[in-house]
């Protein structure tokens, strides 16, 4: 499984850079890449039967980075030199980190992967950056008339306050993807009279920084300018730094 998260990465690389293969090829593919994750051939042997199925080697020269990745690589996290409170975007280095880090460790077993990625970041942050970002899994392309059938359904069925589990039984599409798109659908009036509008993202000035939060919360947190309070969406943990990451464009790729 951990070996299929890696290669599925490195193939979803192949369909970003518009490379050239068929349904055939991609699995034959597929299929090499793992061989050499789990070390059965070595790099050459790779890049010579990979000639034949891509016009560019990227993907394999971004695997053996990948592969080559040491935990006490990181001398950032060794020393502790970043504030984990402080709002950054993700560099290239930390996502490979975490893709190697999620190969090794899989994905129920956070602990190990945070320690991995190091450079401050939290749970919250790395679960975060899979699920929204990196799952090679997640459907980038436009919403066909279908997903959005779908998505409504779901909604009817889970409530809106559940798009952490209607996103999990969509399967190709993030909570905040869900989401934006449930928004958009309204403006276009395609959802039914129904339903409210108590779902509504807060507005950018309704983010309230909290320096000291620590993560006992992994949520998207909707806040009332009224009351000063907030109130959860999705029920997972997440800081209040981790908030602001959320409605930048690396996580709502998709939601079209």
């Amino acid at each position: 499984m951990k070996n299929c998260i890696l290669s599925d990465y490195i193939l979803s690389q192949v369909s970003l850079n518009e490379f050239s293969i068929d349904e055939e090829g991609y699995n034959k593919a597929k299929e090499l890449v793992e061989l050499r994750i789990q070390g059965i051939i070595d790099k050459q042997t790779l890049e010579d039967k990979m000639k034949h199925l891509l016009r560019n080697l990227h993907p394999i020269s971004l695997l053996e980075s990948i592969l080559d990745i040491q935990e006490d690589d990181n001398e950032a996290h060794k020393k502790n030199l970043i504030d984990p409170n402080t709002i950054r975007s993700w560099t290239l280095k930390e996502d490979h980190r975490l893709i190697k880090a999620i190969h090794l460790f899989g994905v129920d077993d956070w602990s190990d992967v945070v320690k991995f990625v190091g450079n401050g970041r939290t749970r919250a942050q790395c679960v975060q950056r899979w699920r929204r970002g990196l799952n090679p899994h997640l459907s980038k392309q436009r919403w066909t008339a279908e997903e959005e059938e779908r998505l409504l359904c779901l909604v009817k069925k889970h409530g809106k306050n559940g798009w952490a589990h209607i996103s999990r039984l969509l399967g190709n599409r993030s909570d905040v993807q869900c989401r934006y798109r449930y928004i958009q659908m309204k403006k276009d009036n395609k959802v039914p009279h129904e339903f409210d509008d108590s779902v509504l993202l807060p507005s950018a000035k309704s983010l309230k920084k909290q320096p000291n939060e620590r993560s006992e919360i992994f949520n998207i947190m909707k806040f009332d300018d009224n009351n000063d309070h907030c109130f959860s969406f999705f029920g997972e943990p997440l800081t209040m730094c981790d908030i602001s990451h959320i409605f930048s464009n690396e996580f709502v790729m998709g939601t079209q």
